[in-house]
């Protein structure tokens, strides 16, 4: 069976943060720092789109795949990477 749709994942896929921040938060939080990130709503300036996973998502578009983002953004960043990182022109669409 031919491979139809591909779902991608927005963190550590399509985007990251701003490097360094795992130092601060390691010297603040030590081992609970990654905890602490998930748990707090990230300013949406420090997303990172990467341009490869980018081009990769268009690519595959063109060539009539369905493809879609899911992720567990809270609500602030989901509305970041719909709005602003124009995720919601990208995508055939998201969960």
């Amino acid at each position: 069976m031919p491979v139809r749709h591909v779902l991608l994942d927005a963190d550590g896929v399509m985007q990251d943060l701003r490097s360094g921040w795992e130092a601060t938060f390691a010297e603040l939080f030590g081992d609970r720092a990654e905890e602490f990130v998930a748990r707090i709503a990230m300013d949406g300036l420090d997303i990172v789109v990467d341009e490869r996973s980018r081009a990769l998502v268009h690519r595959l578009r063109e060539r009539g795949l369905g493809v879609h983002l899911a992720t567990n953004q809270n609500p602030e960043r989901r509305d970041h990477t719909r709005d602003v990182l124009e995720y919601d022109g990208l995508f055939d669409s998201s969960f």
